[in-house]
């Protein structure tokens, strides 16, 4: 952009101090004609003449231009735990996230392969490891949701969405920190914190808001059973649990105030944050847009 203002006023300063030419005859004006070099590299009759900067489109070059070469690809790992065995299969016959994960590829363009692997780990978990690019889902974590959200549902079927609700939030989750890598995608402030907001981002965009309120209703049951202060994690790259929550809700609230009011009728969020929440997403959609728009296919 400097570069660019700096060709432009040398552009006019040349046209400014350019002595006149003497008057050209009847002869001369058929053969000559003054010209300038616009900024875009154009020529025109004057400087008055150009293109509006606001027209001109710098074309990539063959470098610039992302290169389509990965996927998003599912793996289901081997599994030893019978309820493990169970719920994968429900995963595979219902063919979610193979369908999750098509529908990204078909919008986003990739230089590299990234797995997403639904595995057994030995721990309640879920993470992405960049050097091998790629997501680990473990069944201990959405075991661990099964848990979490029994005693606040009343029926079987609130219970399993609930569930696959955190699931998602936590899959996106952790495909934001798989893009902030093999996209290198510049982050200002903690990167949890902004896949975070790329997680409820998505689902909010796709109309399942709840799903991204259920992941936060993850870190709010979580966060209320941190009584100790010597026991919360300060030092941790994540944001406190009740954090999370707060940001995830005033977001949820933001992107539309009116279908979630009871958030704020209900004493959940702070009607000091919340008067702050529809320019906080509006900020958090323009900034994913900006960094995502280069890799989106047309």
């Amino acid at each position: 952009m400097k570069k660019l203002l700096f060709c432009l006023t040398l552009v006019m300063l040349i046209a400014a101090c350019a002595p006149k030419a003497p008057s050209p005859t009847s002869e001369q004006i058929i053969v000559e004609k003054r010209v300038v070099q616009c900024w875009d590299g154009s020529i025109a009759e004057s400087i008055e003449k150009c293109p509006p900067r606001s027209e001109i489109k710098e074309e990539p070059t063959i470098e610039e231009i992302p290169k389509d070469l990965g996927d998003f690809k599912l793996v289901y790992g081997i599994i030893k735990d019978s309820a493990y065995q169970e719920l994968q299969k429900l995963f595979q016959e219902a063919k979610l996230f193979e369908t999750t994960l098509d529908e990204l590829n078909n919008v986003l363009s990739l230089p590299v392969d990234v797995y997403v692997r639904f595995q057994e780990c030995g721990d309640t978990n879920a993470l992405y490891v960049p050097e091998q690019k790629q997501i680990i889902m473990c069944y201990e974590l959405i075991s661990y949701f099964a848990l979490l959200f029994g005693p606040l549902v009343e029926t079987e079927e609130e219970w399993d969405q609930a569930v696959l609700h955190a699931t998602f939030f936590t899959l996106y989750h952790e495909l934001g920190h798989g893009l902030v890598d093999v996209l290198d995608i510049p982050i200002t402030g903690k990167e949890e914190d902004a896949v975070d907001g790329l997680s409820t981002l998505i689902l909010a965009e796709a109309g399942v808001e709840d799903a991204a309120l259920n992941g936060a209703t993850w870190f709010l049951l979580q966060g209320a059973q941190q009584t100790n202060i010597e026991d919360l994690a300060f030092w941790d790259e994540h944001s406190l649990d009740l954090q999370r929550f707060f940001n995830i809700a005033c977001w949820v609230y933001g992107k539309n105030p009116e279908d979630h009011a009871y958030l704020v009728d209900d004493g959940i969020l702070p009607m000091e944050r919340a008067e702050r929440c529809s320019a906080e997403y509006q900020q958090l959609y323009n900034s994913w847009d900006k960094l995502l728009a280069p890799y989106l296919k047309e």
